[in-house]
């Protein structure tokens, strides 16, 4: 069988292409790289540029890994983007694309603010008034909905410093962990994600009661570098968009590696003014910022 001079060419730039490095970053034990080794190897197959993937351990180190160039294609949180976003170090990715989730779906991506059942009931919009007698548990610091929508909440009713105005804030570490700061009576109100409280047994969510439920928090984006060619950008920007219909099964497997994800049916197109809509739910833009701001690095 001959083969074309062209596709010898085409074959032996593949095989030296330095590979597109796609990156997340882990939550807990889940590294995430078995659900993103799919798409890596559907990149490869509709670029014919090889690929790797790597997990961070966390979002401040891929953050930092995406000011330096050291990651091609991103996917990344939304309170990570809004880090990089505000922060003053540039970073060279451009923001493409996001998971997308109905407003009806099951389990969407929202933010709980918990307390002690009975403590606080009716009385969210006066939580400023004793919240120096309360203790906090929050899950870590560069969690969307369980730091920053929990601050952004606090900052709408008047709190806007949780850390001066509680009698003490603690990062639980997960979720999960930060509800059972509750039960275990080491905190007395506490914010995660919403998908949390549905695992809870009825013994425990009769113990608690939800004082505040945030509106759908949108989901953090896919991030391209700019320095890879103009038409590889283009076509990793309408493979991912393209990816719910042409290849179900990677972006099922995709979506799976981050809870808030689950309920996702589609990627939209995204760009900075997406996050707006829900930043100006909870104040001033510079009241906001100043909450994103205090956790850059």
């Amino acid at each position: 069988m001959k083969i074309s001079l062209a596709l010898l060419f085409f074959i032996a730039v593949t095989a030296t292409a330095q590979p597109l490095r796609i990156a997340t970053y882990q939550y807990s034990t889940n590294s995430r790289v078995q659900n993103l080794e799919p798409l890596a190897a559907y990149i490869t197959q509709q670029t014919g540029r090889p690929t790797e993937v790597k997990t961070y351990l966390n979002v401040p180190s891929l953050t930092e890994a995406i000011q330096k160039s050291e990651v091609d294609i991103a996917f990344i949180n939304t309170f990570g983007f809004l880090l990089l976003e505000t922060g003053t170090t540039p970073y060279p990715m451009t923001a493409v694309a996001a998971l997308w989730a109905p407003d009806s779906a099951k389990n969407s991506y929202k933010t709980l603010i918990v307390a002690k059942r009975a403590s606080l009931t009716g009385k969210w919009q006066q939580l400023s008034s004793h919240c120096s007698n309360l203790k906090l548990s929050l899950v870590f610091p560069a969690s969307t909905s369980g730091n920053l929508v929990p601050r952004l909440a606090f900052n709408s009713i008047g709190i806007a410093n949780a850390d001066a105005s509680f009698s003490s804030v603690t990062y639980a570490g997960t979720h999960r962990t930060a509800l059972l700061h509750l039960l275990q009576d080491s905190a007395d109100i506490a914010g995660m994600g919403s998908a949390e409280w549905d695992r809870l047994s009825e013994k425990e969510r009769a113990a608690l009661e939800i004082i505040w439920t945030s509106p759908d928090i949108p989901l953090g984006p896919a991030l391209v570098a700019d320095r890879l060619p103009p038409q590889l950008q283009m076509q990793i920007r309408a493979l991912l968009l393209a990816l719910p219909k042409e290849n179900p099964a990677v972006f099922t497997a995709l979506k799976s590696a981050w809870t808030e994800g689950n309920a996702a049916v589609d990627f939209v197109p995204v760009t900075t003014v997406y996050y707006e809509p829900f930043l100006q739910k909870f104040g001033s833009k510079e009241s906001v910022h100043r909450i994103i701001d205090q956790f850059g690095r």
